[in-house]
């Protein structure tokens, strides 16, 4: 499988496991600081499983795939992979320049 954490300037990388019911998952946490007003690209995925990505604070999100915005967030958070991911998926944030955002990946034990 390819995915690659595609993060500009990392000041900060972390893995660690939570339990949430019978379902364990691993976190991914970095940083990442804006250098422009127009979205970057945070996460760059291929024929991977389902997963989740949240940013805080919160900022607009999009994914992407070719040329096209397949899916648009205001919340901090989106879900990509999956079946969808036999294209190429980006997902983007959109800050001002400077501003730093921590990005929280939730990714499936086991997959």
């Amino acid at each position: 499988m390819l995915s690659s954490l595609i993060l500009r300037k990392v000041y900060a990388f972390e893995t660690h496991f939570v339990q949430i019911g019978s379902c364990e998952m691993t976190v991914i946490t970095a940083t990442h600081t804006f250098t422009s007003n127009n979205f970057e690209t945070i996460e760059t995925a291929f024929n991977i499983p389902r997963r989740r990505i949240c940013v805080f604070p919160t900022v607009p999100l999009r994914l992407r795939t070719a040329f096209f915005t397949t899916a648009n967030s205001n919340n901090g958070c989106i879900n990509y992979g999956g079946t969808a991911s036999i294209a190429v998926q980006r997902v983007q944030a959109k800050g001002f320049p400077g501003q730093t955002i921590q990005i929280e990946q939730s990714l499936p034990i086991g997959e």
